[in-house]
């Protein structure tokens, strides 16, 4: 229950200001029911049919990030027309990112480390793996900001961090350091680019670019469990990853995961979007000088 309330708080961003708090809790509650629940079951429970198949997700790549990345996305391009992007930065308050960012990351370690249900070595690896995914997607960004742009920011360095958090999520559980150290490489290169160049091509308002944080990452780290996963950091997993030679299958049933996932929550996510819009059509596309009457 935990994670279904925390997973709508990500989302959630992308909308702000575009609608009002009824057409908001009438949203949270059908995703809830007809796309967290069913994805959590058929990712996480035993019977589950992509659990059964031997797709790994240890804390929640597909069920949150790749889910609530989608959701952000369609939230997005369904509920306002496209926003003609300048490059012009809006400065944020730097010690508040940074006290976000610190808040954050102290508490993915319960994210994690957390999904293990125990203190045993796969807590300590998971709680490892995140440490250095982390570190290795913010010095990733700080580089990339200093080739791109000459210079490097706060908010930069925070949003790589996040992205290696992301990005480890899936595989916390089954990686080794190496892996992890790739994996936050990755999904900051990853996001970096869809944020600064992809999403302007696109003309995405996603005002705090959830899909392209947790949506990219979270899409890069599931995939890349078909390439780190190994038996020798968790015996429960049953194929090897392509780079500890368990050959292509763990990487097609990771890539078949994220696949499913995107359309099944793009669909059911279409649908209620659609359906509120007609039952609650004043409550979206607000303008600037109806904020004060919410």
């Amino acid at each position: 229950m935990m994670f279904a309330i925390l997973t709508p708080a990500l989302f959630l961003g992308a909308i702000a200001s575009r609608v009002r708090i009824r057409f908001l809790v009438m949203f949270v509650i059908l995703w809830s029911v007809l796309i967290y629940y069913p994805l959590a079951h058929i990712v996480w429970s035993s019977t589950g049919f992509l659990a059964q198949m031997g797709v790994l997700d240890f804390a929640g790549g597909t069920v949150i990030h790749i889910n609530a990345g989608i959701t952000a996305l369609i939230l997005a391009i369904t509920l306002r027309q496209p926003y003609k992007y300048t490059h012009e930065q809006v400065k944020g308050n730097p010690l508040w990112i940074l006290m976000g960012t610190v808040l954050l990351w102290i508490g993915w370690y319960g994210f994690n480390a957390g999904s293990a249900l125990a203190i045993n070595n796969q807590a300590i690896n998971a709680f490892v793996t995140t440490t250095i995914s982390a570190c290795t997607g913010l010095v990733t960004w700080m580089f990339l900001e200093m080739h791109f742009k000459n210079k490097t920011t706060l908010s930069g360095i925070c949003t790589g961090s996040i992205c290696g958090l992301v990005g480890i999520t899936p595989g916390t559980g089954y990686v080794t350091i190496f892996g992890s150290f790739i994996i936050g490489i990755i999904s900051a290169i990853g996001s970096f680019y869809f944020m600064n160049y992809l999403k302007y091509k696109l003309n995405l308002n996603d005002y705090l670019d959830i899909f392209g944080c947790h949506g990219v990452s979270g899409i890069i780290g599931s995939i890349c469990v078909g390439l780190f996963a190994t038996k020798s950091v968790d015996k429960s997993v049953i194929n090897n990853g392509l780079f500890y030679g368990g050959g292509l299958k763990q990487l097609g049933l990771q890539l078949f995961g994220v696949i499913f996932t995107i359309i099944f929550v793009s669909i059911v996510g279409v649908v209620i979007v659609t359906v509120l819009k007609k039952v609650l059509s004043n409550d979206i596309s607000i303008e600037p000088d109806e904020l004060n009457m919410i």
